[in-house]
C-alpha cells in the first residue's frame, strides 16, 4: 500500500489502514469527514478510537501539520464537530470513551477561530496537502472560494498525476522535458516533479493571480532551487509554431504536454488544440535538427520518422506495458472532466478536424492501468476522459 493510503474510487475509504498517516492522509486531501469517520470507525482495532488515546493521537499526528498547512475552515469546522459528536455518542454507551483534553482544547480554539473568521473573511485561503509513494509530502495553496479557475485543485489534474506515477507510466517522464498547459496550482506538474526525475518542467497558465499562486507552491516545496522548475505566462490565443521556436525556445523542447481540465468552454477549445499543434510541431522539428546534426547515420530515419521511440524499461509491478503509441514522443495527454456534453464534444471535433494531429480516447487504458483504488482523494473519476494526442503521420 501507498504511503499515504490507498483509496477504493466507490467510497472513497482506505482499504487498509496502517496507521494515522492514513488519516491524515484523508485530512490533509479535504476528504468529506465522513469518510473520515468511517476510516477511523473501520479501523478501530489499529487506531482506537475514539479513545483518549486516540484523540490526543489524532491532535498530535494529523492536526499539528495543519497548523502550518491550514485545511479549509469550512471543512475544518464541520470535521470537528462530526468527530466530537461520535465521541459524545460512544460515551454514552461506555463512561471512559470521553473527550480528551488535546482534542477539547483543539476543537473550542479551532471551531471559535473558525466561525469568526467565516463570518468576517469567508473561506478563502487553504492548503492541500498530498502524501507521495516515497512519502515525500506536495502542499498546494489553493483559494476556493475565489472566482478564479486557476486557484482551486481540479479532479483531472489528480487523476493525471495518479496515472502518471503508475509504474504503467511512470517511466515515459524520467528525463524528459514536460510542459503544463493550464496548470493552475501545479496539481499535476508538481506532484510529477517532486516524485520523478524530469529533467525539466515548465508550468504554464494566463492569469496573473494564478502564475503568483503557482510560484508560491514551487517555492514552498522546494522546487525552485536547481531551475529545474520554470513557471511561465503563456496565452493560446497567441500561440503558433513561429512563436514557440523563436520566442519560448524552452517548450519547444517539450517531450510530454500535460493539460487537466483545460476544456472548460466552447470557447476555448480551438486555441487550446492549436496551442497542443504548435508545441508538438516546434519539439518534433527541435528534435529532428538535434538527431540529424549529432550523427549523420541518423538522419535517415530521422527523415522517415517523426517520433523518437522509447522502450520503458520493464516492471514487475506493472501489469499493464505502455501501449505503444504512448511510448513515442512528443506528445500530449489531456485529461478532462465531462461536464458539459457539448464542450466535450466541441474538443473532439476540434481534434479531428485538426488535420495534422491524430488522437485517441485512451481512458479505458488508464482505467485499467488504476485499477478500483487511487493514490489520491478526488471524485468523478468516471467522468474523467483521457486523450493521447500526437502528430499525425507525414
Amino acid at each position: 500500500m501507498y504511503a499515504g493510503g490507498v483509496y477504493c474510487v466507490a467510497s472513497m475509504s482506505t482499504l487498509s489502514c496502517s496507521g494515522w498517516s492514513d488519516i491524515a492522509s484523508l485530512v490533509w486531501q479535504h476528504a468529506k469527514a465522513e469518510v473520515v469517520l468511517e476510516a477511523l470507525r473501520g479501523n478501530k482495532d489499529t487506531l482506537g478510537w475514539p479513545s483518549e488515546d486516540a484523540q490526543d493521537a489524532m491532535v498530535r499526528e494529523v492536526f499539528e501539520h495543519t497548523k502550518d498547512f491550514p485545511v479549509s475552515l469550512r471543512y475544518l469546522k464541520h470535521l470537528l464537530k462530526l468527530l466530537r459528536h461520535d465521541i459524545e455518542s460512544s460515551s454514552s454507551q461506555d463512561a471512559s470513551a470521553t473527550m480528551s483534553d488535546a482534542f477539547c482544547e483543539l476543537y473550542i480554539s479551532s471551531v471559535t477561530a473558525a466561525t469568526k473568521s467565516l463570518e468576517e473573511d469567508g473561506d478563502d485561503e487553504a492548503f492541500f496537502t498530498y502524501v507521495l509513494p516515497s512519502q515525500e509530502k506536495v502542499a498546494l495553496r489553493v483559494q476556493r472560494a475565489h472566482n478564479q479557475v486557476g486557484l482551486r485543485a481540479w479532479e483531472a489534474g489528480l487523476f493525471l498525476a495518479d496515472l502518471s506515477l503508475s509504474p504503467s507510466l511512470s517511466s515515459l517522464f524520467a528525463g524528459r522535458c514536460v510542459v503544463e498547459l493550464g496548470a493552475g496550482v501545479g496539481c499535476t506538474g508538481l506532484l510529477l516533479a517532486k516524485e520523478l526525475p524530469v529533467e525539466k518542467l515548465v508550468l504554464t497558465d494566463l492569469p496573473q493571480e494564478v502564475l503568483d499562486n503557482l510560484e508560491h507552491n514551487v517555492r514552498l516545496n522546494g522546487l525552485d532551487t536547481n531551475g529545474q522548475v520554470i513557471v511561465k505566462q503563456l496565452d493560446w490565443k497567441a500561440v503558433d509554431t513561429e512563436f514557440v521556436t523563436e520566442q519560448e525556445p524552452l517548450l519547444a523542447r517539450a517531450d510530454v504536454i500535460l493539460a487537466a481540465d483545460c476544456t472548460y468552454s466552447v470557447d476555448c477549445c480551438f486555441s487550446l488544440v492549436n496551442t497542443i499543434e504548435s508545441l508538438l510541431v516546434a519539439s518534433t522539428s527541435s528534435s529532428s535538427s538535434s538527431s540529424s546534426s549529432s550523427t549523420s547515420s541518423s538522419a535517415s530515419s530521422s527523415s522517415s520518422s517523426s517520433t523518437t521511440t522509447t522502450t520503458p524499461p520493464t516492471s514487475s509491478s506493472s501489469p499493464l506495458p505502455l501501449p505503444e503509441l504512448i511510448q513515442n514522443t512528443p506528445l500530449a495527454l489531456v485529461a478532462s472532466t465531462l461536464r458539459n456534453q457539448e464542450t466535450m464534444d466541441t474538443f473532439k471535433h476540434t481534434l479531428s478536424t485538426n488535420t495534422r494531429l491524430r488522437w485517441n480516447d485512451v481512458t479505458a487504458w488508464a482505467n485499467e492501468v488504476l485499477g478500483e483504488t487511487q493514490k489520491f482523494v478526488y471524485s468523478n473519476r468516471s467522468n474523467i476522459r483521457l486523450f493521447l494526442v500526437q502528430l499525425a503521420p507525414p
